[in-house]
């Protein structure tokens, strides 16, 4: 059995070095054939995780009148649920919305102000005397007076006619 084994062998590397530059472009054929598979198959499953992730982020919003009765909401929601393409149906309440809406806002201001916030410096001493560095910037009424001053002082020519 091995020396079957080794005959092959043998006489597949004689003959790989018989005719090496068609061995050398067969063998570099196979080599890119093969990445290029690995790569698609790469790309194939990024889009499709790619796609599950758009798929779960769909939503839709449904306003209703505001004298819709509680009979009719729940029969609406009942065929929006029998739906096969629906995942869920959920009802927000005007109010409830409105303090959902506050609360998000409330959220992405005080990430905004963390941001923004300038840096604190306290001395190594006492951790008592602590003090924020200040920056100024202009706001924006003062640049637009400022404009507006710079484009009084500027000579203006008079319409020829």
């Amino acid at each position: 059995m091995f020396s079957f084994l080794f005959f092959s062998v043998s006489r597949a590397w004689q003959g790989f070095w018989r005719n090496a530059a068609m061995s050398l472009a067969a063998t570099a054929t196979m080599t890119l054939m093969l990445m290029l598979l690995a790569g698609f198959w790469i790309i194939q499953a990024g889009f499709l995780a790619s796609l599950s992730y758009v798929e779960d982020k769909v939503g839709v919003v449904a306003d209703l009148n505001d004298g819709v009765s509680n009979t009719a909401l729940r029969d609406l929601e009942a065929r929006l649920g029998a739906m096969p393409e629906v995942k869920s149906v959920e009802y927000t309440s005007k109010d409830q919305a409105l303090a959902n809406y506050r609360t998000q806002r409330w959220r992405r201001a005080r990430k905004t102000s963390r941001r923004t916030s300038p840096p604190t410096r306290c001395r190594p001493a006492s951790t008592s005397s602590c003090s924020a560095r200040r920056t100024t910037r202009p706001s924006p009424t003062s640049s637009r007076s400022n404009r507006r001053s710079r484009r009084s002082r500027t000579s203006r020519t008079p319409p020829i006619g």
